[in-house]
């Protein structure tokens, strides 16, 4: 555990989570009372215009900076307790994520449209896919030490709902009533 104990990872997380929503609000406020949008507008919107713009890349840098160095600990951390080539894997995609995002906020929508959709695609992708395998990498961890509330957590939360029968509830997920997988 002196992993966990060298890295204050869930601080880490808020900062990075609170800086950049305040981040985007203070960028959404601007354009607003400036006209440079509207009520509802696409987040890529407020990288087009000054004064907005300047606040855009640097919040973006700053929040890709800290997705991307996030990955460290968080690798050491779930090889320490889990182990394998999936911790390492996540780790990969969360880093790719993390360039995505610096790289949305480099090259706005009107500047050079292929690499702005290319770094969206890493940013929400790479998040995506490392998010997918964490899922899994902590299902297996928690899946030693607590099976039953794993499978019932994991389920019901990431794949569907869980039949009502007692015995399809430490076995079979299913959605819409219909089974989806047995774990």
């Amino acid at each position: 555990m002196a992993v966990v104990n060298s890295y204050p990872v869930y601080r880490l997380f808020d900062f990075f989570m609170l800086t950049g929503t305040l981040g985007l609000g203070v960028c959404y406020a601007i354009a607003r009372y400036l006209g440079h949008v509207g009520t509802f507008c696409d987040i890529s919107s407020l990288v087009v215009q000054l004064p907005e713009r300047i606040i855009f890349r640097m919040n973006f840098s700053l929040v890709g900076s800290l997705l991307a160095a996030m990955a460290f600990p968080i690798h050491n951390m779930l090889q320490k307790r889990v182990g394998g080539w999936a911790p390492t894997f996540a780790a990969i995609f969360q880093c790719l994520s993390g360039l995505g995002v610096i790289l949305v906020g480099a090259c706005g929508p009107s500047e050079i449209i292929e690499v702005h959709l290319l770094a969206a695609f890493l940013g929400f992708g790479g998040s995506a896919f490392a998010q997918i395998i964490y899922n899994f990498v902590f299902f297996s961890e928690d899946k030693q030490t607590q099976p039953d509330s794993a499978k019932r957590i994991f389920a019901d939360f990431y794949v569907g709902s869980l039949d009502d029968d007692a015995e399809a509830k430490s076995s079979t997920v299913v959605h819409m009533g219909v089974p989806l997988l047995s774990l």
